[in-house]
């Protein structure tokens, strides 16, 4: 059995050379090219951007590169440094100091630059093409969408990189390895699975292995069971990032609409990492009274099935949590959920569920993924508050004893 992780297994196996990186390999070849030219004297471009999809190997390229050329690198999220004052404090002065490392050379990383395409943050773009201009360091900067016209001054100064979302076939095979470095036994179906809905993003496909693999012995096809699509523009992890991090409460709110995420998944995500954030114990408290405030909301709204009020419930889980926050940058390690263990049912409670969106989804004509996180959660509703409907829906979908059961929550969860 798979005992609780201590470190995101992205973050530990993420590439120390450019060999290896998967996927985009070429791509990264071209990126040390690029460095090496710099390193050289050759400098055509005083910039270098790296564009795609989240989890493609961007950012892991250059922190590759880094390491196998050992450079120094100031690795910074253009979203925290969106105002001219802070551009210039903190990348404007990297650019011009030389590294204390014998080569001299520093790489700036630059993430999410097109974070700081909106018309708030001009002073930020403008004071960013200014170092461009003239730095004597190797800039390289990540955008998922570089394509905004306002950062087009800042491209006209770049050379730049496409990266393109990953095979499924070359993310099966780095999940492969990381279960053998991990001692992870697995079914290569469950892999597959795994690697299939990533949607070509590594770091996804990571993160879900190491949820799906904490505290089994065996990883079986039949335990990866999604909440939601997983073509997913954002991750977990950057909603996250989005909330604590937001200026403004309309800000924070909209983080929850970037994931395909049911609310109560989103709910415990918040819970689980909301304590990082929190400098002192005061806005600790401040923090997880907003939660608590929402957790009893969402049991009125289950309660009374009164929906109309859920959008309160969001807003203070969002909002309600980033207004207490002070600590708004900076890296955190985000956890999966530890009170959240779909994975520690039983197998036969698995199968259950199991049939039970099988028939929902044949007489719903609706696919499994829809069926277990759209429908599911309103069918445990009704079980378990109108005993009249649930017969009704019971006959309807012609659920057995044991699943009728489940669903009114006479057969509880395993631990």
């Amino acid at each position: 059995m798979i005992a609780r992780a201590e470190q995101l297994w992205a973050e530990k196996y993420r590439p120390k050379t450019v060999d290896e990186i998967t996927g985009n390999n070429a791509k990264a070849k071209e990126v040390l090219k690029w460095v090496e030219d710099w390193i050289n004297g050759k400098r055509d471009k005083k910039a270098l951007l790296l564009y795609g999809p989240p989890g493609t190997g961007k950012t892991a390229t250059v922190h590759a590169i880094a390491q196998q050329l050992n450079l120094d690198i100031l690795e910074v999220n253009a979203s925290d440094k969106r105002n001219a004052e802070s551009m210039k404090k903190i990348v404007g002065a990297a650019s011009i100091q030389a590294s204390l490392l014998p080569s001299k050379i520093r790489i700036i990383l630059i993430d999410e630059v097109d974070g700081i395409s909106g018309s708030e943050d001009k002073g930020g773009i403008n004071e960013l093409i200014k170092i461009l201009k003239s730095t004597v360091n190797p800039i390289i900067m990540t955008a998922n969408d570089p394509w905004s016209p306002n950062l087009k001054p800042i491209r006209d100064l770049c050379l730049t990189v496409q990266y393109r979302r990953v095979t499924a076939a070359s993310i099966l095979n780095i999940l492969k390895k990381i279960c053998e470095l991990e001692g992870v036994e697995y079914e290569e179906a469950a892999l597959k699975k795994i690697a299939e809905a990533s949607g070509g993003d590594i770091r996804s496909a990571i993160n879900d292995l190491q949820f799906f693999a904490e505290g089994v012995k065996v990883l079986r096809e039949s335990e990866i069971v999604f909440t939601g699509s997983r073509d997913r523009t954002v991750q977990v992890f950057e909603a996250l990032k989005q909330l604590f991090g937001a200026k403004t409460l309309e800000a924070a709110r909209a983080a929850f609409n970037t994931v395909d995420m049911d609310y109560d998944m989103f709910f415990k995500w918040v819970s689980e990492n909301a304590y990082l954030h929190a400098k002192t114990p005061v806005e600790l408290k401040n923090i997880y009274d907003y939660l608590s405030k929402a957790d009893i909301l969402l049991s009125k709204i289950i309660r009374t099935n009164n929906w109309s009020i859920l959008k309160y419930f969001i807003l203070l889980m969002t909002a309600g949590v980033s207004s207490a926050v002070t600590d708004k940058y900076g890296y955190k390690q985000y956890q999966f959920p530890s009170w959240i263990n779909l994975l520690s049912a039983s197998k036969k409670e698995r199968e259950l569920v199991e049939n039970i969106c099988l028939k929902i989804k044949l007489k719903c004509h609706v696919s499994a993924k829809k069926a277990h996180s759209v429908f599911l959660p309103f069918l445990k509703i009704i079980f378990q508050n109108n005993p009249s409907k649930a017969a009704k829906l019971a006959e309807y979908f012609d659920f057995a004893d044991e699943e009728v059961n489940w669903l009114t929550g006479v057969v509880r969860k395993s631990r």
